[in-house]
């Protein structure tokens, strides 16, 4: 039996060739996501997802790149305390997927209020720390209040920007 030895690779080899690695595997994927971790700011941020779809061209071997249309999702957290993350949210019309995330040891709602005064789907409720709801809503541009409708939480409210 032969054993085969291989070269030595210094330490800055191992590294770079490390790195080389890292950077080419994040280049090969295929979907893309764009995310932001809670605002600390009063504005919360709109977080948007997609993702490109290579298909076959024609018989001359070339392909051609098509990006569907992202959806649009929409990241809401209340707490800690009786109050959301942030006071003002902005989003695209159409369908918005509302993600609601409980940060907070009790139950909160999230409602979203039109001029008229009524809500425009059901609410989403969290019923403990770490507790989501998730929906997809329609919203048409404009502005919208943004409640919990537990009682004694009038202080939670904000505002949707819709455009």
């Amino acid at each position: 039996m032969k054993i085969r030895t291989l070269p030595r690779m210094s330490v800055s080899n191992v590294f770079v060739t490390g790195i080389a690695i890292v950077a080419l595997s994040a280049c090969s994927s295929s979907g893309s996501t764009v995310s932001s971790s809670a605002p600390t700011s009063t504005d919360a941020a709109v977080t948007t997802t997609g993702s490109g779809d290579t298909t076959p061209g024609n018989s001359s071997g070339e392909a051609t790149t098509t990006t569907a249309a992202a959806p649009v999702t929409l990241q809401v957290f209340s707490g800690p305390g009786i109050k959301f993350d942030a006071a003002n949210y902005t989003t695209a019309a159409g369908v918005v997927h509302v993600i609601y995330e409980n940060r907070d040891s009790q139950r909160h709602t999230l409602a979203f209020v039109n001029a008229d005064g009524k809500s425009v789907a059901k609410d989403l409720e969290v019923v403990k720390s770490g507790s989501k709801d998730e929906a997809d809503i329609t919203f048409v541009a404009g502005t919208y209040k943004v409640i919990c409708t537990v009682p004694g939480h009038q202080a939670m409210k904000g505002t949707l920007t819709v455009k």
